[in-house]
C-alpha cells in the first residue's frame, strides 16, 4: 500500500542504503512516523510537508479484495492483518471503514517485531486466539510467507487478486 521501497529508492538512488535503514528503523518501531518524516525530508532536502506525499503516496484500498473479506466474515470467518509499518502510518492512511474490516491488527512499528521473523507470526496467533495451524497468511512478499509457514500457519503468496481467491477457496475447502 506504501510506495515500494525499491521505487523510492530509483528515486534517489545516492540516498536509497539510507531510505532502507530509515524505513526498517521505523517498520520495527525505532522512529514514530513524525521522526521518520523529518529526517527522511532532511536527508532528500525537502519540506516536511513534501517528504510526508513522498512517503504516503501510493496508498490506495483494493476494492476487489476488500469486496471478498465482507463474504468472508460475512461467513464467520476472522481476518487479521500483520503489517510492517512504523508506528503511526496504519491509522493514518488506511481508511476507517477498511480498518474496521480486521479483528485485530498488528502494525511491526507498534509491537517492534517484523515480518518475516516468526515471533510476530506467533504474537498474531495469540492475539487472535488461534492456532498457527487453524490460519492462513497472505502476503506479496515471499520471505513473509516462508516466516509464516516457519511457525506452522498456510500462507499464499499474493500474485493478483483471482489467483489468491482460487488457492484461498481451495484452501478453505481442506480445512
Amino acid at each position: 500500500m506504501l510506495t515500494s521501497q525499491q521505487s523510492l529508492e530509483a528515486l534517489y538512488p545516492k540516498q536509497a542504503a539510507r531510505l532502507t535503514e530509515l524505513s526498517h528503523q521505523a517498520d520495527a518501531g525505532f522512529l514514530e512516523r513524525v521522526d521518520l518524516v523529518e529526517q527522511v525530508a532532511e536527508l532528500l532536502s525537502l519540506t516536511i510537508e513534501d517528504a510526508n506525499e513522498l512517503l504516503s503516496h501510493g496508498y490506495h484500498v483494493n476494492q476487489k479484495l476488500t469486496g471478498y473479506i465482507k463474504e468472508l466474515k460475512k461467513i464467520g470467518y476472522k481476518i487479521g492483518l500483520i503489517s510492517n509499518l512504523g508506528s503511526g502510518w496504519f491509522d493514518t492512511y488506511v481508511p476507517s471503514d477498511t480498518r474496521a474490516l480486521f479483528d485485530d491488527v498488528v502494525v511491526s512499528g507498534d509491537v517492534g517485531m517484523v515480518k518475516p521473523y516468526p515471533e510476530i507470526f506467533e504474537l498474531a496467533c495469540s492475539r487472535f486466539g488461534v492456532d498457527p495451524e487453524n490460519s492462513v497468511f497472505i502476503d506479496d512478499i515471499t520471505s513473509n510467507c516462508e516466516g509464516a509457514r516457519s511457525v506452522g500457519m498456510s500462507a499464499i503468496n499474493y500474485e493478483s487478486f483471482d489467483l489468491l481467491k482460487t488457492e484461498l477457496d481451495a484452501l478453505l475447502n481442506t480445512k
